[in-house]
């Protein structure tokens, strides 16, 4: 293979590499789908959700939970946030799979019959087995989703508060490409 072929190649690999081990910063498609929520819950204050998919850890997904408030704060014109409530929960599927070690499939069988003036052929078919053997494998999945409440505030965060984030700075250190890993 020539060295030509193989940089696109390289680049390509890690490119795809890249997009399956990176969880996606996004709204939501549709309600429980991976990706970011908000609602309103009363003047100033809000329920930002962030759902994971199953390759997505705990503590990204809770990260991400937290820089959507922080966009969030921003874009409503807000300054810094308190958050009020927070929870992560995961939920968990397993799926199991059974195969057989040995099995075959319908084999055809020919019957042939001869009187005096001819021959007719007939075929059907011999159902398959199994033997009896098999082997299960099952897989587990979990998934987080992260809950916070949030209250939206205007003005200099106050210093002694530990629920309170200033927004600008939350998101500049959540970012995904900065210290947020997958």
């Amino acid at each position: 293979m020539s060295v030509r072929l193989l940089a696109p190649a390289a680049v390509l690999a890690a490119a795809l590499s890249a997009c399956a081990s990176q969880s996606t910063y996004q709204p939501a498609a549709q309600a429980n789908a991976v990706g970011y929520t908000q609602t309103a819950l009363g003047d100033g204050h809000y329920r930002i959700v962030y759902v994971g998919d199953t390759r997505t850890r705990a503590e990204t997904v809770r990260d991400y939970a937290l820089l959507r408030a922080a966009d969030f704060t921003l874009e409503q014109g807000y300054d810094w946030f308190t958050v009020t409530r927070q929870d992560t929960e995961h939920r968990d599927r397993s799926t199991t799979n059974l195969a057989p070690d040995f099995a075959a499939p319908p084999q055809p069988v020919v019957y042939r019959s001869c009187g005096l003036l001819a021959c007719t052929s007939s075929v059907a078919y011999a159902p398959g087995y199994n033997d009896g053997e098999g082997s299960a494998t099952t897989t587990s999945e979990r998934a987080y989703t992260s809950r916070l409440e949030i209250v939206l505030h205007k003005g200099q965060k106050p210093g002694d508060n530990v629920n309170a984030y200033d927004a600008r700075d939350v998101a500049r250190s959540l970012r995904p490409g900065s210290s947020v890993t997958p």
